[in-house]
């Protein structure tokens, strides 16, 4: 297991270091199914609302024409209410989604669209996405050679399952170095997250810029001149 992915393990949580171990994860596929029990049960709450106001319906009809009128109005209704709440339960946020979401939400850092500083640290959320681990890739930034330089290697972990493309740019004193695109983001477990390279030419202090879809990410990276 390489350094960066130690580090995003760590981010993402325990299932996915498990996964990373060659170990799969009953925990995730028993809250998914736990989810789709939840929605079945639901559905089937709802249907069986509505055969009960059905046979109120016939049974009042039987004692009168007008209790009948009344009453599978009633049954219409409880029919009705049993079919919309089955709608309901079918739709909403799948747990894929929700997982995601809360991964990225228990990153420290901002849900605002700022730039963030990252000396020192491990992973910083900026926005819609969060990336990392900030401390391990600059250490190793020394070591990390390209044809045009030196590369900062990270993971960039977004808040959605959409498989979005990524485009990061790297930036020095106002000018724009190096983009690197990513054309969709690596799952596994279901999480999603981005493997990125990136060329800092320098010692310095860079902004890095990333797009993910509709999320956007800004991190400030100071490389120390004895790296």
């Amino acid at each position: 297991m390489t350094g960066r992915t130690r580090s995003l393990a760590a981010a993402l949580g325990v299932t996915l270091l498990l996964s990373f171990a060659g170990c799969g994860s009953d925990a995730e596929t028993s809250a998914e199914a736990g989810a789709d029990a939840t929605t079945s049960a639901g559905a089937s709450s709802s249907a069986a609302a509505g055969e009960e106001g059905t046979a109120g319906g016939s049974a009042s009809g039987d004692s009168s024409s007008a209790s009948s009128a009344s009453d599978g109005g009633s049954a219409s209704a409880g029919s009705s209410s049993g079919t919309a709440g089955s709608a309901s339960s079918g739709t909403g946020t799948s747990a894929a989604e929700k997982k995601q979401a809360k991964t990225l939400a228990n990153i420290a850092g901002s849900s605002a669209e700022r730039c963030m500083a990252t000396t020192g640290k491990d992973n910083v959320r900026s926005g819609g996405l969060a990336a990392g681990s900030f401390s391990d890739a600059v250490a190793a930034w020394k070591d990390t050679y390209t044809d045009n330089g030196r590369t900062l290697s990270l993971y960039v972990v977004p808040g959605t399952v959409a498989k979005n493309e990524l485009t990061m740019t790297a930036t020095q004193s106002g000018e724009p170095t190096d983009t690197v695109t990513v054309d969709k983001p690596a799952s596994i477990e279901g999480y999603r997250y981005y493997s990125v390279d990136i060329t800092l030419a320098s010692p310095g202090t860079w902004t890095l810029r990333a797009t993910a879809g509709e999320a956007t990410g800004c991190w400030i990276v100071k490389i120390p001149a004895s790296s």
